[in-house]
C-alpha cells in the first residue's frame, strides 16, 4: 500500500510540473484600441495604428520559415503526458475488456478442450504483442490513435522498427509510470523507454491539435 500511495504521490508532483510548464508567463495581448494615437511630427515618418498595420499570416505549427523566408523546415510536435495517459487509459480499457471476454467464454468451453487452450493461447498473445505490432506496423495503438498520436523513429522521421518496438513495450511494463518521468526533462519530452529505443511520441496531424496536446520542438 505505501509504495502505492508513493508512486500516486510521484505522479502526482509529475503532473503539477507539466500544469506548471503550460503556464508559462506569455505577454497580455494588446488592444489596439487602447493605444494612443500619434500625430505626425515633421520629418519623420507617421505612426502606423497597429489596429491597421499589415499582418502577417501565421505559421502553422509543423512549419517555419528561415530568416529569408524561403525555407520550409518541419518542426515536431512532441506529445505531453496527460496526452500519452489519455492514449495508456484507453489501451488498458482495451486489453481489460478483451480479457473479460476470454474469461467469460473459457468456462463455456470446457468441453472444448483445443478451442479453450487456443483461446488462452489467442489471450496472451494479445497481452505480449498488441502494442509491439500496432505500434511497429501502424505508428500507435488504439489509443495512440484515437489520442492523434503516433511513435516516431528520431532517426528516420518513420515507423519504428519491430525490435524497438518490442524494446519499448517491455521497457514500459518494467518501468511502469516512473519511465514518464524523464517527459520533464527531455528535449523531445521522451520517457525513458523513448530515450532508450531512439523513438518519440509525437503527434500524428498537427491540423488536429490544440496547443495544450504538444510541446514545440525541432527533429
Amino acid at each position: 500500500m505505501a509504495i502505492w500511495v508513493g508512486l500516486l504521490l510521484a505522479l502526482g508532483v509529475a503532473l503539477f510540473i507539466q500544469q506548471l510548464r503550460g503556464y508559462s508567463a506569455a505577454p497580455p495581448p494588446i488592444d489596439p484600441d487602447s493605444m494612443p494615437n500619434h500625430e505626425p511630427i515633421a520629418g519623420h515618418p507617421p505612426v502606423t495604428d497597429p489596429a491597421h498595420s499589415h499582418r502577417e499570416p501565421q505559421q502553422t505549427p509543423s512549419r517555419v520559415d528561415d530568416r529569408d523566408g524561403h525555407s520550409d523546415t518541419p518542426r515536431s510536435l512532441y506529445a505531453t503526458f496527460p496526452r500519452r495517459l489519455n492514449a495508456l487509459s484507453i489501451d488498458t480499457l482495451v486489453l481489460a475488456v478483451c480479457s473479460a471476454l476470454v474469461f467469460t467464454l473459457g468456462p463455456m468451453l470446457q468441453q472444448l478442450g483445443p478451442i479453450r487452450i487456443a483461446l488462452f493461447v489467442s489471450w496472451w498473445g494479445l497481452l505480449l504483442l498488441y502494442e509491439p505490432l500496432l505500434v511497429w506496423q501502424r505508428g500507435g495503438t488504439v489509443g495512440h490513435l484515437a489520442m492523434n498520436l503516433r511513435v516516431v523513429n528520431n532517426r528516420t522521421g518513420q515507423n519504428v522498427s519491430l525490435l524497438q518496438a518490442v524494446a519499448r513495450f517491455w521497457l514500459k511494463a518494467f518501468l511502469g509510470i516512473l519511465s514518464f518521468f524523464s517527459m520533464n526533462f527531455s528535449r523531445r519530452h521522451q520517457a525513458i523507454h523513448d530515450i532508450v529505443t531512439g523513438s518519440s511520441v509525437q503527434i500524428r496531424d498537427a491540423a488536429k491539435a490544440q496547443t495544450y496536446h504538444y510541446t514545440v520542438g525541432r527533429s
